[in-house]
């Protein structure tokens, strides 16, 4: 189901969303303005928060993308539509991409250093335990091991890391 009842923009609109696009030597078109908390584009019609990726996608072919749009680039603030960056698949196509791509450590079960997104080692865990429990403050361990307070706090707690 389209996110609007009419899925055609105004002209003022379309020309809002282009002027927020900056091409990256990579190819890439990147969105300049806001971001969701996992980077994607985010642009409002009529008081509607949409994904710039899938307006890019509406602009491209006149139709939204049923039911994903896919980042074959794999940055997420991209809206080239077509080009080997954004594509139209299914659920099950956007699982196997994000498998594919790593990103599925909670569903294979790679965790820790194994897992390519993790950002400490058990060492920093271990050191992130004992300077917790020796009552120095969230915000001084993550600026001392380069990460943040509500990741020290995961990881002290046991929430992140618990099983080291």
């Amino acid at each position: 189901m389209p996110p609007l009842a009419d899925p055609m923009f105004d002209a003022a609109f379309v020309a809002r969303f282009l002027s927020r696009i900056a091409i990256a030597q990579t190819g890439c078109w990147l969105w300049t303005a806001g971001t969701d908390r996992k980077g994607y584009g985010a642009i409002s019609y009529h008081c509607r928060m949409l994904k710039a990726h899938r307006v890019a996608f509406l602009l491209e072919y006149g139709r939204w993308p049923m039911p994903c749009a896919l980042h074959a680039c794999d940055t997420p603030a991209c809206v080239r539509v077509g080009h080997g960056h954004i594509f139209e698949g299914t659920p099950a196509d956007n699982s196997a991409d994000m498998v594919h791509k790593g990103r599925a450590s909670h569903l294979t079960g790679t965790r820790g250093i194994d897992n390519p997104a993790s950002k400490v080692t058990i060492d920093t865990v271990c050191a992130i335990r004992e300077l917790r429990q020796s009552g120095l403050s969230l915000r001084k361990i993550a600026a001392r091991v380069g990460i943040t307070n509500s990741q020290v706090h995961n990881i002290a707690s046991g929430k992140h890391w618990g099983w080291a």
